[in-house]
């Protein structure tokens, strides 16, 4: 809190998303434990980097970049070194940036490579990072979910991923949403396998004149030329 209250939430934000990803892996007590410290300090190390630099907006100097990229290290040397705290938990904050296809910092590491603890808090913290960025306004949270979804086996555990994805709702039931055809719906159902592609009762027709006769259901995870493109709250 005294560094930054953004990383304060920010690290909260990121061990609830976390723990509840394990908790649908079918972690045990112990795991869980782990798994939500290891989260919630997966940032320690931006403690050590001037917070003139954490706040810059990009484009950075090869320079800056490297600094900024240290926290990972500089937040593991700071966890090792406590007895109390196991070293799968440190490993979070070493590796929660590396990519699944080995294009991640700090040491290039990839698929297997990765410890589970550290696949998970690498989809969630930049889940985080989507919809709440310290800039400002962030993305709907289904636009988010999109985004990481689309970046499963490169960026990401694919399973890990997916599994994440089942644990967010982007389209809760009974929420309002326009179409691109210019229909406006109601979810009537959410799909496990295609979390971004619920199903709807159209309302309107394509001119936003309310029906009257037939409510037609459409299942968007075979239509994907329709978008969903706004969401009524």
């Amino acid at each position: 809190r005294n560094k930054s209250s953004y990383h304060l939430s920010h690290s909260i934000s990121v061990c609830t998303l976390s723990l509840l990803t394990g908790i649908a892996l079918g972690y045990d007590q112990l795991k869980l434990f782990q798994l939500g410290l290891g989260a919630f300090l997966h940032d320690l190390g931006k403690s050590k980097i001037d917070p003139a630099l954490m706040i810059k907006q990009p484009p950075h100097t090869s320079k800056e970049t490297a600094i900024i990229q240290s926290h990972c290290r500089e937040g593991f040397e700071i966890l090792r070194r406590i007895p109390e705290l196991n070293i799968l938990s440190a490993h979070i904050a070493f590796q929660h940036h590396e990519r699944f296809d080995g294009t991640g910092y700090p040491r290039g590491i990839k698929g297997n490579e990765i410890h589970p603890f550290a696949a998970i808090v690498a989809v969630t913290n930049t889940y985080d990072l989507l919809v709440s960025p310290p800039e400002g306004t962030g993305l709907f949270p289904a636009k988010a979910l999109e985004k990481i979804l689309s970046e499963r086996s490169r960026a990401f555990d694919p399973e890990i991923a997916l599994v994440f994805a089942h644990q967010v709702s982007p389209y809760p039931i009974g929420c309002n949403i326009r179409l691109s055809t210019g229909e406006n719906a109601i979810v009537i159902s959410t799909q496990k396998n295609y979390p971004t592609r619920p199903i709807v009762k159209l309302i309107t027709d394509q001119h936003g004149k309310v029906r009257t006769k037939s409510f037609p259901e459409i299942d968007l995870s075979q239509h994907e030329d329709i978008k969903i493109i706004e969401v009524y709250t």
